[in-house]
């Protein structure tokens, strides 16, 4: 006898539909995959997974992936620094010394994640530019504006905040030799910050992590290289996340390989923390692995402006003077425009 699907209103009776197991892509056993919701979950987690990365590329100042020629690199960098705001802007600034006339009239503009480079010899007053942008020293006359406010106007307590945002990597590293490397980075976090102490141990490691000395978090100063105190002082420069760094002489009295070393890391810090630098050298590796654009101090002035190329075609003596040391030296061939190659793992060994 045939079952009568209709049921006293005339209308047909919808046979019950069997229940679905959870579109998890497993079988109702719960214990394997069908190969069609294998594949799909497969392709969901590759989606994902790509959708992170896309995520991670735009919200992480990283250094592209992506293979590039110097040239092209050179381009690009250029490009987007020229769209930049000014942060550093220098006007006729003069400083003497007695009747030592050390800054004649200097005249700089930096942008926003540009990397200047000032070349020039000793005791012409590379450093005491440097010290007048932080209010270390003050001008004799001239405008020195960081972030859009003159130094030389600013208050004490103006002055001191304004420090916060400058980061200053001294020659000898300036590290606490009582403290250990974690006290050392902690010290500008636990006076200026009201961080967490879990905040501040991330933080610690996330910097000695980027300078590559994980490893030396509990020594002590005197138990480390001056390559090794050199990167500890980027790093606790770096921890305070300035808007500027001032870069006094980072490669002196370093070996060739620790110099190159050192630079790199100037670059890489440049491109995940998009901040802007000066680095005064007179070491030309360094010079031509970071920067964006050199200037050369002469005579209290600033004689030629270009970029690394454009300077050693320069026709002027005393600018060519300084790029005859690495003219054909292949190892400085990585600079801050080139690609995958410059991205080669900060030495962690003691030099």
């Amino acid at each position: 006898m045939e079952q009568d699907n209709t049921v006293k209103d005339g209308t047909e009776k919808t046979k019950p539909l069997q229940e679905k197991p959870e579109e998890t892509g497993l079988e109702e056993t719960g214990l394997e995959m069908t190969d069609k919701k294998k594949s799909d979950t497969e392709m969901t987690v590759k989606e994902k997974s790509d959708k992170e990365m896309t995520v991670k590329e735009t919200t992480e100042p990283e250094i592209p992936e992506e293979e590039k020629t110097g040239e092209q690199s050179r381009s690009e960098a250029n490009a987007e620094i020229d769209k930049g705001e000014i942060v550093v802007d220098i006007e006729h600034l003069k400083k003497s010394f007695g009747k030592s006339e050390i800054l004649k009239d200097i005249n700089l503009k930096i942008k926003k994640g540009e990397t200047i480079v000032t070349l020039g010899k000793s005791g012409t007053g590379k450093s005491v530019t440097l010290k007048c942008i932080v209010g270390l020293i003050a001008p004799d006359s001239g405008k020195v504006k960081v972030l859009g406010k003159n130094i030389p106007d600013l208050s004490y307590e103006a002055l001191q905040y304004m420090r916060k945002k400058i980061g200053f990597v001294f020659q000898s590293g300036a590290l606490y030799d009582s403290m250990s490397v974690r006290q050392n980075l902690e010290f500008p976090l636990m006076r200026n910050t009201d961080l967490s102490k879990e905040e501040i141990d991330k933080k610690v490691e996330e910097v000695l992590k980027d300078v590559g000395l994980s490893q030396a978090i509990d020594k002590m100063p005197s138990e480390l290289s001056g390559g090794m105190r050199k990167r500890i002082g980027v790093a606790r420069t770096i921890i305070m996340n300035p808007e500027i760094m001032l870069w006094d002489e980072p490669t002196t009295g370093l070996d060739p390989e620790t110099t190159r070393d050192i630079s790199h890391l100037i670059v890489r810090m440049q491109r995940k923390y998009k901040v802007s630098s000066i680095v005064v050298t007179h070491d030309m590796i360094c010079a031509k692995i970071v920067a964006n654009r050199i200037v050369v101090l002469n005579d209290g002035k600033y004689t030629e402006s270009g970029t690394y190329d454009e300077l050693e075609q320069s026709k002027d003596e005393f600018v060519r003077t300084f790029f005859e040391e690495v003219k054909d030296d292949a190892t400085t061939r990585l600079s801050n425009y080139e690609g995958d190659e410059d991205k080669k793992s900060l030495k962690t060994k003691e030099e």
